[in-house]
C-alpha cells in the first residue's frame, strides 16, 4: 500500500515506525501539516528508531500521548555490519507494557533488544555508545599512524592490534576499511558529527566535562570541512595521514 504522507501512514497502520537522519526531520514527520500526530487514536503505537536528542524524544512523546498514541524510542546500535546481517542491537525507551506489546516487531528487526528504561533513556544510551565508537576510531588512527611512522608494515600493524588487548569492535570493522583505502563503513561524516554534537550537548546539560569526546568532535568537524559531509566517517583518520605525510593503506 502506497501512502503520500506520514499522516496517511499513521491512519492506515497500527504501529508506525520512523527512522530518520536528524532531530529536525523527526519533528517534521511528527508535527507538520501532514504529520503522524495530525490524527487522534487510542490504539496506535509510534516507534521512533532515529538517533535523537533525549529531551526532544520526551517532548514528542508527550505530544503523542495527547493524541492518544503510545510511543517508544528504539535507536539501533552495533554498527553497519550487524545491521546488514539483521543482528543489530535495539535500545528501547518507554513504558514496560508498550515495550512488551511491541517486542515481537522489534525482535523481527534485531538480534538483541534492551529495554533501557523510561522514554528518553535509550537516546542517551545510543549517544554514549556512539561517543565510544568515534573515540575508538580516532585512537585507532593515532595508533596506526604511530606504528607506520615507526616503520611497521600497515597490515602487520593492524593484525597485531586485532590480536591484542587494544583491539575493539571499531578496530575489527573499520580497521580493514582504513587499510584498503576506501574508508567505506557506510556511515557519513555528517551523521557522525550530528551524533557527536548530541553527546557534547548532553555533557553540557549534565555538567560532565567530555574532554576526549570534545577533541574528537573537533577532529570530525575539521574532517567534514576538509573532505565533505557525505564522505565516510572513517576517513577522519586521513587527517592524521595528511598531517604526518603517511599512508595507512596496505
Amino acid at each position: 500500500m502506497w501512502c503520500n504522507s506520514a499522516k496517511q501512514v499513521a491512519q492506515s497502520s497500527d504501529v508506525i515506525i520512523t527512522s530518520l537522519p536528524s532531530v529536525k526531520a523527526v519533528a517534521e514527520v511528527a508535527e507538520s501539516e501532514h504529520g503522524i500526530l495530525q490524527i487522534r487514536s487510542n490504539t496506535k503505537i509510534w516507534i521512533d528508531m532515529s538517533t535523537s536528542d533525549s529531551n526532544e524524544v520526551v517532548r514528542l512523546s508527550k505530544l503523542a500521548n495527547k493524541q492518544g498514541f503510545r510511543m517508544l524510542e528504539a535507536p539501533v546500535t552495533g554498527g553497519v555490519p550487524l545491521a546488514h546481517r539483521g543482528e543489530i542491537t535495539i535500545l528501547v525507551g518507554g513504558d514496560q507494557e508498550t515495550y512488551l506489546e511491541a517486542s515481537p516487531i522489534l525482535k523481527s528487526m534485531g538480534n538483541k533488544i534492551i529495554h533501557v528504561g523510561e522514554i528518553g533513556t535509550a537516546s542517551v544510551m545510543k549517544v554514549i555508545t556512539n561517543l565510544l565508537a568515534f573515540n575508538h576510531l580516532w585512537a585507532l588512527g593515532e595508533a596506526m599512524t604511530l606504528g607506520n611512522k615507526s616503520g611497521i608494515n600497515n597490515k602487520i600493524l593492524l593484525d597485531s592490534i586485532l590480536a591484542s588487548s587494544g583491539s575493539s569492535f571499531v578496530t575489527e570493522t573499520e580497521g580493514p576499511k582504513i587499510l584498503d583505502g576506501t574508508y567505506d563503513y557506510g556511515f557519513t561524516m555528517a551523521l557522525a558529527l550530528k551524533d557527536l554534537e548530541l553527546g557534547s550537548k548532553l555533557g553540557q546539560q549534565l555538567n560532565v566535562n567530555l574532554e576526549m569526546t570534545e577533541n574528537v568532535r573537533q577532529k570530525f568537524l575539521e574532517a567534514t570541512n576538509k573532505y565533505g559531509p557525505e564522505e565516510w566517517s572513517t576517513k577522519v583518520v586521513k587527517l592524521l595521514e595528511d598531517q604526518t605525510g603517511t599512508t595507512l593503506q596496505s
